[in-house]
């Protein structure tokens, strides 16, 4: 090997866990360096507990692959060389979150402490009169290493060095938690509860947006963020606030042609307004690192998600409690962690008998994970007028429906607010637009169409 090679030192290692005891090194002369090299623990993937890994394992080109797509960085094969990742080539922000994610794989994985390993080197040159001279500067550049006594085996086949007395024990129980788990309640510090809106939008919760398509939920939005980013008093209030930030995700609006039109037609300072493309768009829990770098960025007092179950990753079906209570918690913790008030928009589903409450789609997790929701339906009174009415509220007494109008402003609309009504969504949902009960009579006939006989006519069990 070394006269098809330019190196003239080569090191071998032997793994006391893997009952290798160098024998083989032994045998072709290798020099021994001692038995205290390597890493001195190893990890454990709770989900894959058979096997044990390095912290290279969770440092892996590969293994920032997967945290960029848990967190919905697109990734850029230019970060990398070879397996390594050359981090000045990585936007400071998405290099902040895969560092993160490295440290709460870590944190997720069990810790145990691993045997050392025993270390040889060889030297071997092209001539015998140049290998006798390596090998003479080797052990003066390195006189603690060499003639150190060839390892004896133990009974279990392992590793027992001279310089150690017993071969190193190997705990395989996971850590022990550092502190008690749980939290005394006297010991928590009562809070009052703050709010972006008074009894409507509370701080650090989730909320929810709810109604039928074209009735003007982004706009309410809209004008709600444009309030937020220049530190104006919410709808028919007088208390002004100093300026915050707003994060935007909408799967249904493009930033250009639609949002930034409404944002300026309300008045908002987008200098204070993070949103992202359709491209770059995270999902909901996967991506929420995502979310927490843009909340932070910007100082966020808002989140607007628009739609909702638009932005749940694949393993979440949204008309199945369990998937939307595990995707929704974290969301939750989130806004509490940040103190951004999350306001999420979903549409009406078609059961138009059922209550207040049960009519927004998706799974009834979605408003059990809310602290507060509102409805925005047209005025069964005046059609030209839309109705924003309290559908939920765990914080606080309910607060009064509010009228408002949408009026023209350029090629877009803005919201005029028009005072307090006396509505609520029980009543709101009770009366139908005739757009709702078109959309109604279609689904029957299309029902009536799938009972009946191919040739047209009905069925003996579609004619009762």
């Amino acid at each position: 090997m070394a006269h098809h090679t330019q190196f003239r030192l080569f090191i071998g290692y032997s793994d006391p866990e893997a009952k290798e005891v160098g024998r083989v090194y032994q045998a072709c002369n290798f020099m021994f360096l001692g038995h205290d090299y390597g890493t001195t623990v190893l990890y454990c993937d709770p989900e894959r507990p058979d096997e044990w890994f390095t912290d290279r394992h969770v440092r892996h080109r590969t293994a920032y692959q997967k945290y960029a797509a848990e967190a919905g960085i697109p990734w850029k094969d230019e970060w990398v060389e070879g397996h390594r990742l050359v981090w000045e080539r990585i936007p400071p922000g998405f290099a902040a979150i895969l560092k993160r994610k490295e440290e709460e794989y870590k944190s997720r994985c069990i810790e145990r402490t691993a045997a050392p390993k025993g270390k040889y080197a060889y030297i071997e040159a092209r001539t015998k009169q140049e290998t006798i001279r390596l090998r003479r500067l080797f052990a003066e550049l390195n006189p603690d290493l060499v003639n150190l006594p060839y390892p004896k085996e133990c009974g279990d086949g392992a590793i027992s060095p001279t310089r150690i007395a017993t071969p190193p024990a190997i705990e395989f129980q996971p850590t022990a938690p550092e502190r008690p788990a749980g939290v005394l309640l006297s010991e928590v510090t009562a809070e009052e509860i703050t709010w972006l809106w008074a009894n409507r939008i509370p701080r650090g919760k989730l909320t929810i947006l709810e109604g039928d398509p074209d009735e003007g939920k982004s706009t309410v939005a809209f004008d709600l963020a444009a309030r937020v980013s220049t530190g104006a008093a919410m709808p028919l209030e007088t208390r002004t606030r100093e300026p915050a930030g707003i994060v935007i995700l909408s799967a249904e609006d493009a930033l250009g042609d639609t949002i930034r039109p409404r944002l300026e037609a309300a008045g908002a300072d987008l200098d204070h307004i993070l949103g992202f493309r359709f491209e770059e768009l995270p999902t909901i829990p996967d991506g929420l690192t995502v979310i927490e770098a843009a909340i932070n960025r910007v100082e966020a007092a808002l989140v607007i998600i628009d739609p909702l179950v638009a932005f749940f990753g694949r393993a979440v079906h949204a008309y199945r409690d369990h998937d939307v209570r595990r995707a929704l918690t974290p969301l939750a913790a989130l806004a509490d962690r940040t103190g951004a008030a999350v306001l999420a928009i979903r549409h009406l589903n078609k059961a138009r008998m059922a209550r207040a409450k049960y009519r927004g789609s998706g799974s009834i997790g979605i408003i059990g994970a809310a602290r507060s929701a509102l409805l925005v339906a047209r005025d069964p009174e005046d059609p030209s007028r839309r109705l924003l009415a309290p559908v939920k509220g765990n914080l606080a007494a309910p607060a009064p429906a509010v009228a408002f109008s949408l009026v023209a402003a350029g090629t877009t609309a803005r919201v005029a607010w028009l005072g307090e009504t006396a509505h609520t969504a029980e009543g709101l949902l009770a009366h139908p637009a005739p757009e709702a009960d078109r959309a109604a009579l279609a689904d029957a006939i299309e029902f009536r169409r799938r009972v009946t006989h191919p040739s047209g006519l009905p069925t003996k069990k579609s004619t009762g």
